[in-house]
């Protein structure tokens, strides 16, 4: 305790200046604790992305050079380029297969799961929950008869909470069995302790219709 009062005692005696850099710094410090379970999260989901678009690079090669064999098919057809294109298919459907065991959450299934996750999640204020546009992973041509598409299906989410309210919920997302990715992640702690907080998943879906967030 009287460590404590030599202490106050030397910083009332520091220039106002002093007093404030001392205590942007201890802020900052506080922040960063804060700040980094929440960005070991974001680099992990990070990580799942990356692996997931070289998944949809390795489909969209694959779609592509189906649709070659086909044109040339359709020109010179022959047994060997049968071959080629089943093997091919072959090729495409073992990568989908691989795709899927990412046990990722159905684009229809997530607005109603995050929504219990958040009910859940004590000391939580939704602000906002909106279903995003639907986008297209791969360029394809339907002149080839390919109408199969990859679709990224997103939801974006802006609630306030205290730290721990925040980190509970992110650590509920992480423990899901089936996978949701992030796409973007806002912290304000501006309003310590209350911090407002943004955040984006998508899921993807063979599926082009915009999912709908009504309970």
């Amino acid at each position: 305790m009287k460590k404590w009062h030599e202490l106050g005692d030397k910083f009332d005696l520091l220039s106002q200046r002093e007093r404030g850099m001392i205590t942007l710094a201890v802020v900052v410090v506080l922040f960063m604790l804060c700040y980094l379970p929440l960005d070991s999260y974001f680099q992990q989901y990070t990580k799942e992305k990356a692996q997931l678009e070289q998944h949809l690079k390795q489909i969209k090669i694959a779609k592509q050079q189906v649709a070659l064999y086909q044109d040339r098919l359709a020109i010179d057809p022959n047994t060997d380029f049968n071959q080629r294109k089943q093997l091919l298919e072959q090729q495409l459907l073992a990568i989908d297969n691989d795709f899927a065991s990412h046990n990722i959450v159905p684009a229809n299934h997530m607005p109603k799961l995050l929504s219990g996750l958040l009910s859940k999640t004590k000391g939580l204020e939704v602000t906002s929950f909106n279903s995003l546009t639907p986008k297209p992973l791969l360029v394809l041509e339907d002149d080839h008869g390919t109408n199969l598409n990859l679709y990224n299906h997103g939801v974006e989410i802006k609630f306030k909470g205290d730290y721990f309210a925040v980190l509970n919920f992110v650590k509920a997302v992480e423990a899901l069995p089936d996978k949701l990715y992030w796409q973007r992640l806002d912290y304000d702690a501006t309003n310590y302790p209350k911090a407002e907080v943004i955040l984006e998943f998508y899921t993807l879906s063979i599926n082009k219709d915009f999912i709908s967030v009504a309970n």
